[in-house]
């Protein structure tokens, strides 16, 4: 991937606060969110289970939580943390997650508790609704980033945020991504993500390359660690798990959208990879309407 596509991370700003639990322990349960949540925590300790790993969050450390990980949240009196929900991408639909190595904890440095403090400073009107995220996560949708007004606001808004992001970056993949994106794969990508709706095939995408379909499927899956087939089905999940999480959408209406034949198809994919069907996961993590 070329360095100027890496520098134009797409970011959506949706929370940004400083919470201090005086007297109140506090738990979530079950909770997954279609943003990435991160985490400076100023005094005091927590404790997460992130996909039943559990992790411990300290005084003077910055925490990343990827979008759609399963999560339950363990608030200790005295626990004093900046964090802010933001969702990231590249222009060409390709996950910074999937491209990136990325580290979930990582010392803070005084630039960093100054950068949480000023992103604070600036987003007045981005402090949580409401201290449960059945409550939040369902009114984040409606707004979106409005910097018509204020291009300054926008350019430090971004700049603080991917510096503090970059903090948690290990390495670039090893991975052949040159190789691929040679081949002007990124058109791949962006057509993948902007035709979920409709019937993908690997010699449709393969012939966008100028490769034939062998030769296309084996550079795919050595630049991206999964063959262009999963990487779609992938695809048309994640998608699947934003509906059910941000809509009260029928399932039906969502096969329409992520182009899942049948309805059994659909729960046993989506089984096979989140372990419970399409209805049990709206219900375990919906946001309540």
């Amino acid at each position: 991937m070329e360095n100027n596509e890496i520098s134009q991370l797409e970011i959506e700003i949706i929370h940004v606060d400083h919470i201090k639990f005086k007297d109140n322990y506090l738990v979530h349960e079950n909770i997954v969110s279609p943003f990435t949540r991160l985490y400076y925590i100023h005094k005091g300790k927590t404790k997460l289970i992130l996909n039943d790993k559990t992790i411990y969050l300290k005084e003077g450390n910055l925490y990343i939580i990827p979008a759609f990980t399963s999560c339950n949240y363990f608030f200790e009196k005295g626990m004093d943390h900046y964090f802010m929900h933001c969702i990231f991408s590249l222009p060409n639909g390709l996950n910074p997650f999937f491209y990136f190595q990325i580290e979930q904890e990582v010392k803070a440095s005084l630039l960093d508790e100054f950068l949480f403090k000023r992103l604070f400073e600036l987003h007045p009107d981005k402090r949580l609704p409401d201290y449960d995220p059945n409550v939040y996560q369902k009114t984040m949708w409606g707004t979106k980033n409005d910097y018509s007004k204020e291009l300054k606001l926008l350019w430090e808004s971004n700049g603080i945020v991917q510096q503090i992001f970059s903090k948690f970056i290990k390495q670039e993949s090893k991975k052949p991504l040159q190789t691929l994106l040679r081949y002007n794969i990124e058109s791949i990508f962006y057509f993948i993500k902007n035709n979920l709706n409709t019937d993908i095939t690997v010699d449709e995408l393969a012939k966008k390359a100028y490769l034939s379909t062998d030769h296309f499927s084996k550079m795919f899956k050595q630049a991206i660690g999964i063959g262009p087939k999963e990487y779609i089905i992938r695809q048309r999940l994640e998608k699947a798990q934003f509906l059910l999480l941000t809509t009260d959408m029928p399932l039906q209406q969502i096969l329409e959208y992520t182009n899942f034949k049948t309805l059994a198809y659909f729960s046993r994919i989506f089984k096979k990879y989140h372990g419970v069907s399409p209805s049990s996961y709206r219900n375990m993590h919906m946001l309540k309407f």
